[in-house]
């Protein structure tokens, strides 16, 4: 049995965001060709890069929580893929 997890609400709120991401993002994939499949896998690997050393940066010089930075910034890549999706959905 796992031990009880005690997640501050901006840690529910980035782990929210991070599910609606991933939702999205699998909608994408399969929307995808094999080369523009591979081409995604890529640029989300070089994102989650920047999401993390961004947030880093971002937290060092302007303070705040790592997780509110994480969940904002997600949520904007979510609606970046949201978008892709409804253009590619007629093809």
């Amino acid at each position: 049995m796992l031990p009880p997890t005690n997640k501050s609400g901006t840690q529910r709120a980035y782990d929210a965001a991070d599910s609606e991401l991933n939702q999205i993002y699998q909608e994408l994939m399969l929307k995808q060709t094999e080369a523009n499949r591979q081409k995604l896998i890529r640029a989300e690997l070089a994102w989650i890069n920047f999401r993390d050393t961004n947030c880093a940066f971002q937290t060092s010089v302007y303070g705040g929580s790592t997780a509110d930075c994480l969940t904002e910034v997600t949520q904007q890549r979510t609606q970046q893929l949201a978008d892709s999706a409804s253009l590619t959905s007629g093809t």
